[in-house]
């Protein structure tokens, strides 16, 4: 009985104003331009402060001025096509790789 009191008692009880992810975390929302189609399967920060972003589509687009406030002026570059599913980036000493189903590819924009 003491045990459902307790209960009752703090679910009765006032509740603070409701969070929201802004509270902690900027979210920076990026316009898509028509005609693409941005299933993101990995993003990185790449060190010219684009964004590498994956698609389940297989490809990879850089997006420029994505931190801009508003980001109404980023621009979308494709990167790499024809890749398949690709989940996840990283990028190391001047490399990005990709996972994508049956391979670990290794890419570079020279």
């Amino acid at each position: 009985m003491m045990t459902l009191a307790l209960v009752l008692a703090f679910a009765l009880a006032p509740q603070g104003a409701k969070e929201s992810e802004e509270d902690y975390y900027p979210l920076i929302r990026i316009p898509i331009p028509k005609g693409i189609l941005l299933e993101a399967g990995g993003i990185e920060r790449m060190p010219d402060g684009k964004i590498a972003v994956a698609t389940r589509r297989g490809e990879i687009w850089m997006i420029d001025k994505a931190w801009e406030k508003p980001a109404t002026n980023a621009t979308f570059t494709l990167f790499a096509s024809g890749l398949h599913e690709c989940l996840g980036l990283a990028y190391r000493d001047g490399w990005l790789y990709t996972q994508q189903r049956g391979e670990l590819t290794k890419m570079k924009d020279v």
